[in-house]
């Protein structure tokens, strides 16, 4: 469930940047882009990570012999770090585009409001 979450979350936000880039001649292209990339690249890393399982430490290498507790501070930590690298790379990615944004396009979103 997670991976599919975090795979439309980053296609809409991809979609949405390259959806407004295409009808706005204003905007540079190839910032774009590297946000695209930049957001699609944190969706595979979010989603290499959500593979990771608990398998105890290294004396205890098979999941029936690890607590209950263990495995919800590993899945707990592990769901905390995904969440903040993640929406740490789409933050990025979107100062970036909000940055190169002209100001005629920023004025035009500041007016729809």
């Amino acid at each position: 469930m997670l991976k599919k979450n975090l795979e439309r979350l980053g296609s809409s936000i991809s979609f949405q940047l390259i959806y407004l880039t295409s009808s706005n001649n204003e905007i540079d292209r190839t910032i774009t882009d590297e946000c695209v990339l930049k957001i699609l690249d944190a969706t595979a890393s979010a989603k290499k990570k959500a593979n990771r399982i608990y398998c105890g430490d290294a004396e205890r290498n098979t999941r029936k012999n690890t607590t209950p507790k263990e495995s919800r501070r590993f899945y707990k930590n592990l769901f905390a770090e995904i969440k903040n690298e993640f929406s740490g790379s789409i933050n990025e990615a979107l100062k970036r585009f909000n940055e190169s944004l002209p100001a005629s396009v920023k004025e035009a979103n500041r007016v729809n409001a």
